[in-house]
This record gives structure tokens, C-alpha cells and sequence, in this order.
């Protein structure tokens, strides 16, 4: 059986049999079907001569008259009914993280009638100019669907910046915020929704990148434009993701003081450039050390490999070897050290460090909380 799907003026056919689908302009190959279609006269011309009846049929091209609209709903004869056009929309919402505008609807087929029907009936919710969440009642937007909203809310030309930017290349350590951020050349011209922050900025071509097919700012540009706006900790945290994550080189962090320079809060970035360090594994290693550089007390080694009692190696997060004797720390993260099986490793690990002379401490994100709680504490083991 084939099922013909006329869409933006073209005709999707599939055999329903496992056959190849294949596209077709519509009235390609279909004159054997133009009797059926409503937008065809038939003419028919019997002639006679003698006793013989000679029918002739001759079938008009098909109608180029603009559709006709109902009067009372506004509809057209081309417009899909409510359940197709939801149908259309939410294909186009499964490709799009959800998100569907309301330009690529038209092209799709549903025209600005249906559309706001949809909208009217709770199907569709409007969450920035011209930007529809298909099955709003039960769908939850993810932050991905929230930016490529925003995104299409300022046109063609806009760019995920800033935070946004940094999580759409997969920096960690940036704070949670409630709104996503875009910049575009222009932003008068057009108005987003709420959770929608729009910088009027004019990017160079070699400073923005795609992600996962979204238009963004390059890390290098990202990190100048976000850390001058965050805390020293959150900062470097960012930084140091980027390092660990290849997304910039040592190389690199003169550029991002460069570009830097001249922000408000540009004079806390030099610092925090000074002591990037890729090794750093998590944000809390990162507040770690800042509060152990800002104490006087930095740590000799990051990632620093020990020789066990019991045979194998263990590694630990941050050490000082100069002392009397080896002071080592581990930054133990809520998602990652409180399961029961990594307490117990993490227990067994620290019997065996205590073997080769070595203090071990252990903080938490409440030890960073309160500045110099953490160099306190390792000053405090050097004497022991």
C-alpha cells in the first residue's frame, strides 16, 4: 500500500512493504491520479459522426489560484489538519532537542493558523518569539533545548557566549545559573522569552565555532569573556577544565589575558592564568589547591603516584614532599567518594598510604567554603 505525505511541495512516498522510499515533486509521474485531485477540471468533448460516438477527455493542469480560506477558522485546504500538524511538529522537535520555530513549521507545512491553534489548545507553548516546545503539557526542556531556543529566537547570526558557551564545550566548574546566554550583531530587531540573556556583540569569523552542530564562541574567546565574571574559585576551576580537556593549551592562557584585558574583573584573571593546571581532575581539587596557594602552603606535586607496602600504586590528588614527612590530600566529591564501595576503597587506600609514612588528608566542598580553613589544616600537618 503507498502512502503519499504532501509537504512545502513535495511528496513523500513510501510502499508501507518494506520498499525504498523515495521523494517526488508533486504532480511528477501522477497523471493517472489527476482525476482524483480537487484542483482539476475534467473536460469532456463528445463529438459525433455518423453513427460512431467519439469521446474525447482532456484534463486541465493543475490550479496555480492561491488555496482558498474558510472565512469563520481562517483555514486553508492545504492546511494539515491539528493531528497531522502535531504529528510534523513533533518529528521536527525530535531533531531539534524539542524545540521547534515557528519558520521551520511553515516550511514543514503548518501554517500560522494551525500554529496558533496548537498554541490555544496547551500543544505547543510559545517560550520565546516565534520558538514552540511541542507537547508542553508533559515535556520538560532540557538546557540543551533551552539554548538552541534562545538561539533561534535571535536569528541566523546568533552565538552562545559565556556560560553557555563553556557548557556547550564541557567545561566543568561553571555555576549553575537559571538563563542561558546569547549574543548577536543586533539585538533590537528581534525580543527572546523569559531565561533568555542577549549581548549586543560582534563576533569575529574565527572566533566562533559549531558544537554539536549550535553556533559558539571558540574556548579561548569563551574563557576571556566568562572568568573576569566569576569568583577566583569558579575561575579557576573553569580553567583548569579546559586544560584537562584539551580544549585550550598552556599556549593559549596568554591569548586569554590578552583578550581579557580591559573587562571589569580582568585584574583577578592574571593570577588564576598563573596557576591553571590541566592535572586537576574535579572543581573541588581546584578550590583545594586555591585555598593551599593562597595560604603559602602549594602543593610539589598534583596526580602524585605512590609505591604501596602490599605491592601496586595509588595515586593521590595533591602532595607535599618536603616536609618530614610526605603530606598527601584528597578531594573527595559527594557524587564520587560517598557510594559504599568507594569508601571502603578509599579506606583501604588510606591504611596502606599511612604505611609508607604518609599523612592523608581529606576535604570536602564545606572545607573550601570558609577561606583558609584548608591551608590551615596542612600547615597544621607539616608540624605534626
Amino acid at each position: 500500500m503507498r502512502r503519499c505525505l504532501r509537504m512545502s511541495g513535495m511528496a513523500i512516498l513510501g510502499t508501507g512493504g518494506g520498499g525504498d522510499a523515495s521523494i517526488t515533486p508533486v504532480g511528477a509521474g501522477r497523471s493517472a491520479a489527476l482525476d482524483d485531485h480537487e484542483g482539476v477540471e475534467q473536460l469532456k468533448i463528445i463529438r459525433e459522426s455518423g453513427k460512431a460516438r467519439h469521446k474525447l477527455s482532456t484534463s486541465a493542469r493543475l490550479s496555480t489560484a492561491p488555496p482558498r480560506r474558510h472565512p469563520a477558522t481562517g483555514r486553508t485546504d492545504q492546511d494539515p489538519g491539528m493531528e497531522e500538524a502535531l504529528r510534523i511538529l513533533r518529528e521536527l522537535a525530535w531533531q531539534y532537542d524539542g524545540v521547534v520555530t515557528r519558520d521551520r513549521a511553515t516550511s514543514a507545512g503548518v501554517s500560522g493558523q494551525v500554529w496558533r491553534r496548537l498554541v490555544n489548545a496547551g500543544k505547543v507553548r510559545e517560550i520565546a518569539r516565534g520558538v514552540g516546545l511541542v507537547d508542553a503539557d508533559r515535556c520538560v526542556l532540557s538546557s540543551r533545548g533551552r539554548l538552541r531556543a534562545g538561539l533561534a529566537a535571535y536569528g541566523e547570526r546568533a552565538v552562545a557566549v559565556l556560560h553557555s558557551a563553556a557548557r556547550l564545550h564541557g567545561m566543568r566548574g561553571v555555576p549553575p545559573e537559571g538563563c542561558v546566554h546569547v549574543a548577536t550583531p543586533d539585538t533590537a530587531s528581534r525580543r527572546g522569552g523569559p531565561g533568555i540573556v542577549a549581548y549586543r556583540r560582534r563576533l569575529r569569523a574565527d572566533e566562533i565555532v559549531m558544537v554539536d552542530g549550535l553556533p559558539v564562541t571558540t574556548p579561548v574567546r569563551t574563557l576571556a569573556d566568562l572568568v573576569p565574571r566569576l569568583s577566583p574559585e569558579e575561575g579557576l576551576a573553569v580553567l583548569d577544565s579546559a586544560l584537562h580537556l584539551g580544549l585550550v593549551r598552556e599556549a593559549d592562557l596568554a591569548r586569554i589575558e590578552r583578550a581579557s584585558a580591559g573587562r571589569p574583573g580582568a585584574g583577578r584573571v592574571r593570577p588564576l592564568l598563573a596557576i591553571a593546571d590541566g592535572r586537576a581532575e574535579s572543581p573541588l581539587e581546584s578550590r583545594v589547591r586555591l585555598d593551599c596557594v593562597r595560604g603559602g602552603v602549594a602543593p610539589d606535586e598534583l596526580q602524585h603516584e605512590v609505591a604501596l607496602p602490599g605491592g601496586g600504586r595509588a595515586r593521590v590528588d595533591l602532595a607535599w614532599l618536603t616536609g618530614l614527612r610526605p603530606v598527601f590530600a584528597e578531594a573527595d566529591g559527594v557524587d564520587v567518594h560517598s557510594r559504599p564501595d568507594a569508601l571502603y576503597r578509599d579506606r583501604a587506600r588510606a591504611n596502606e598510604l599511612a604505611l609508607v609514612g604518609a599523612l592523608v588528608l581529606r576535604f570536602t566542598w564545606h572545607d573550601t567554603l570558609r577561606r583558609g580553613r584548608v591551608a590551615g589544616l596542612v600547615r597544621r600537618a607539616f608540624q605534626s
